[in-house]
């Protein structure tokens, strides 16, 4: 890409590789039995933007944030289902050609259901 321009109208996440979100888990078919566990969220995925210009700023322009994990399914008396695990953070690469500047964010860790962020910013 040549020249990348961004304004007060581009919106954080306009450049998105974000991981999906989890399922609900299955409701428990009868007494005593649990409902079943949320699906874990999607890893979010890699952006590589290699740019020759950047006009402009946008904050969080590019989001590979990992999914969050689905609901439990509900179960007979207090059996609920497991809640699922968030999706792993993906990574982004800005390669800025007229600078020089090269960026790279890591991904991070889901925190319990919350996907992982991994968020940049032009």
């Amino acid at each position: 890409m040549d020249e990348l321009v961004v304004n007060s109208a581009t919106a954080a996440g306009a450049i998105s590789a974000k991981g999906g979100n989890g399922r609900l888990g299955a409701d428990s078919p009868g007494a005593d039995r649990a409902g079943g566990g949320g699906g874990g969220g999607g890893g979010g995925g890699e952006i590589v933007l290699i740019v020759g210009k950047v006009t402009g700023t946008c904050p969080n322009l590019l989001d590979a944030s990992g999914g969050t994990g689905g609901a439990a399914g509900a179960g007979a008396g207090a059996l609920a289902g497991a809640i699922g695990v968030g999706g792993l953070g993906g990574r982004i690469s800005i390669f800025n050609l007229s600078t020089g500047e090269t960026t790279i964010v890591a991904g991070a860790a889901a925190s319990g259901v919350t996907g992982g962020l991994c968020r940049a910013s032009v």
